[in-house]
């Protein structure tokens, strides 16, 4: 991505679209407040060729048109005169060259431009005149980018074999401006253009030549009669204009002001862009380099290393997003967050003085949003896809959405996962079997497997088989949670009023009243992807799944609807009302583990069934001390309370047996379960 960023870098393409951005940022800090007051540009536009035309003259001026322009600013108080036109080549009338040359020498503040060719000899004011101003030449080379304007003023670095400077640097020093250290060895500046010429004109501060050059006109031609005046003296020109004088607007509007003199007439040959306009005369780019130079609120360009250092942060910020952030629209927000900043950066950054291009920062970023999309697209949405195939039948979409999300997460191959498992049981079935059609058997078992699912599917399982009329769930599993005992715990119960319903309609149907044991155990089990090629599923085996289903089994003993396990209980009982069953032993195990009847919610029994479990612990305490006489008595008041207390009957029956055979003298209260 690096590479291909730096290939667009040196594109033309890059450099087109951002100089537009540079432009389009020009346009929206641009302020004409900004411009100097002391800095006028004067030009020669259509209204001064047209007008002086009629009288004869055509472009180039005679040198006499020129001597009358500073004739009249310096009368006017001028504080310099900037001429952006060649006099290169001399006149057909010497003499014109002479007389103009003299005005120069007797104004004292006029600079005239040169232009250095590197492919042939310079172009610089004939001797007469480059003499007449002596060093206050300065080159008005102007460098356009490839769409043809003007964004950059070059100091130093293209002409450092000459010994002129370019005529804003120039004019600069010449008027003993401070010139900020940090600027001395800048080789090139990026012009802040604060307004077109029609801005300046609205402002007062650009004026058509027509009356500068008429008014002056009126004082060279005064000079030409006056009787004993030798123009061509310079001393003698300078003593007499200085009785010269002038009109009160005049001095008002160039009194003190460094007065910029171009060409914007039609064929003239000296139009330009700038980023505010699409025709501007040149002489605006040395007019507004002065500008920026005086201020200080030129730009310079960011350097390079902090330049590339933040298109490699956004490299790294986006991919960064696309790895953390799983949902592809919130993706895309960040992303372009992120995009708007560093456009932002760049804002504030050119209000600030500095040009940070952020193209290639958000092409950069926008490549890599679009390449690591298009990616997830292909390779990780055919991964969603499958986990949709494998998963959607069997968890509620919620689960299946945050799967789909953080598929990483998920190891198909094998792992050890912590969850609870849930088994659930008909009893009834072979009867309902027998006094039913196969159609109507098999729509009632749909139904109630289609129930029980949704109860399932609510309480956030994954419904791992149905075995004929049985399910097994498993709850933390394959998407992890923590509460996942409680979970369980909540569905067993959802799961028997689930049952209350279907045997209201099972009663009116078939006279029929089936029940549902439950069996739930939670601790740790091997989770991932089972089967042979042609059909596998995920699934969960261990010794926690093989208890829980020994579990739903162990109901009938203790005439109980849910049974659950040690660790179950341990993690679930601060929400569920339980009651202790027994010290449990099952076949295959060798130590004994306590299980428990779930009864309700926290909170969910009433004062009787509390009255009921306190006298049942009490009986549970007799047994365990082997004082058989006293739990039956408690047991039988257990049996008074509700004659069909499951347990109740089976340690009432447990004492009785025990009062006629003893255990034996080791005995620790536990029972064992001889089968599955």
């Amino acid at each position: 991505m690096a590479l291909l960023i730096l290939v667009l870098g040196n594109s033309r393409l890059a450099a087109r679209i951002e100089n537009q951005l540079f432009d389009v940022f020009m346009g929206w800090t641009a302020r004409s407040d900004r411009w100097p007051d002391e800095i006028v540009v004067v030009v020669i536009d259509d209204k001064a060729l047209q007008a002086f035309g009629k009288q004869g003259w055509r472009w180039p001026w005679p040198r006499a048109a020129h001597a009358a322009a500073v004739a009249y600013l310096r009368q006017a108080g001028a504080k310099a005169v900037i001429f952006d036109v060649l006099f290169s080549e001399e006149s057909e009338d010497a003499m014109q060259d002479d007389r103009f040359a003299s005005y120069l020498k007797a104004a004292g503040n006029v600079w005239l431009a040169g232009e250095i060719h590197t492919d042939g000899p310079s172009a610089e004011p004939i001797a007469p005149l480059k003499n007449a101003v002596g060093s206050h030449i300065g080159f008005v080379n102007i460098e356009k980018d490839h769409d043809g304007a003007v964004r950059r003023y070059f100091l130093n670095d293209r002409w450092k074999h000459s010994n002129q400077k370019p005529l804003a640097l120039a004019l600069r020093e010449m008027v003993k401006m401070p010139f900020p250290e940090q600027d001395r060895n800048q080789d090139s500046i990026l012009l802040r253009w604060h307004v077109s010429l029609d801005e300046l004109a609205q402002r007062n501060r650009a004026y058509s030549a027509e009356s500068v050059v008429r008014q002056g006109l009126k004082i060279v031609d005064s000079a030409a009669a006056t009787h004993g005046l030798d123009e061509l003296d310079p001393s003698q020109l300078a003593k007499w204009l200085s009785h010269v004088e002038v009109s009160k607007e005049a001095r008002e509007t160039f009194g003190g002001k460094i007065v910029f003199i171009g060409c914007s007439g039609t064929g003239t040959f000296d139009a330009m862009a700038t980023p505010l306009a699409a025709h501007e005369p040149g002489v605006m780019a040395h007019a507004t380099a002065l500008a920026n130079l005086t201020r200080g609120n030129y730009l310079l360009e960011a350097h390079s290393f902090l330049t590339w250092v933040m298109r490699l942060a956004i490299l790294m910020v986006v991919p960064w997003i696309c790895v953390r952030v799983r949902r592809v629209l919130l993706q895309a927000v960040l992303t372009v967050a992120v995009l708007l900043s560093m456009a932002g950066i760049s804002l504030v950054s050119f209000q600030f003085g500095f040009w940070f291009p952020p193209l290639l920062a958000v092409l950069g970023g926008l490549f890599s949003f679009t390449g690591i999309t298009t990616y997830n697209y292909f390779v990780e949405g055919k991964q969603k896809r499958w986990l949709k195939q494998l998963f959607s039948d069997f968890v509620s979409p919620d689960v299946l959405a945050e799967l789909q999300q953080s598929p990483q997460g998920l190891n198909l191959k094998g792992e050890r996962r912590n969850g609870t498992v849930l088994f659930c049981d008909l009893v009834g079935f072979t009867t309902l079997a027998a006094t039913t059609t196969p159609e109507q058997f098999i729509d009632a078992i749909n139904h109630y497997l289609s129930e029980a699912s949704k109860v399932l599917l609510a309480h956030e399982a994954y419904i791992d088989k149905f075995i004929g009329d049985a399910v097994m769930a498993v709850f933390g599993v394959p998407k992890p949670r923590t509460d996942h005992a409680l979970k369980a715990c909540f569905a067993a119960l959802d799961l028997q009023k689930m049952m209350d319903e279907l045997n209201k309609g099972l009663g009116h149907q078939h006279n029929l009243k089936l029940s549902l044991r439950v069996g739930v155990n939670s601790g740790e089990m091997a989770a991932g992807e089972m089967g042979y090629a042609r059909k596998r599923n995920y699934s969960v085996l261990g010794d926690t799944v093989n208890l829980a289903s020994r579990l739903e089994g162990a109901n009938k003993w203790f005439h109980t609807r849910i049974m659950i396990g040690p660790q179950t209980w341990e993690q679930a009982k601060e929400g569920v009302e339980t009651r202790f069953l027994d010290l449990l032993r099952v076949k295959g195990e060798m130590r004994a583990f306590p299980v428990y009847e779930l009864l309700g919610r926290k909170g969910s029994l009433s004062g009787q069934q509390q009255q009921l479990l306190k006298t049942y612990e009490q009986g549970i305490e007799h047994y365990r001390q082997r004082r058989w006489k006293e739990a039956v008595a408690c047991f039988d008041q257990v049996l008074t309370m509700d004659k069909e207390d499951g347990p109740g009957q089976t340690y009432r029956e447990r004492c009785e047996h025990y009062r006629r055979q003893p255990p034996a003298a080791d005995w620790d209260g536990s029972f064992s379960l001889d089968t599955k």
